[in-house]
């Protein structure tokens, strides 16, 4: 009877470090995750930056071809309209 009783407190108190270490481990998890979690906010607001500087270089360069084919096709116009001479 005493050695049941032995085997079963040595259980329980090798169940209980156990459960300590897995708390400490959990504990360990959410910190890892709660900054994994702020370096993707992190990069994901990076991306957003990125995307809205590249769609505003898009538009620069879009008006830039524009301007250059009104001016082309102006400089067409005024070299049309003059009389051989």
């Amino acid at each position: 009877m005493w050695k049941t009783l032995y085997s079963t407190v040595r259980t329980v108190l090798r169940l209980a470090d156990h459960v300590h270490e897995n708390r400490e481990e959990i504990r360990e998890l959410r910190l890892d995750l709660h900054e994994l979690t702020l370096a993707v906010e992190r990069l994901a607001g990076q991306v957003a930056h990125v995307s809205e500087r590249e769609e505003r270089e898009r538009a620069m360069l879009m008006l830039q071809m524009e301007n250059t084919l009104l001016r082309g096709r102006q400089a067409l116009l005024v070299g049309g309209a003059e009389p051989a001479g």
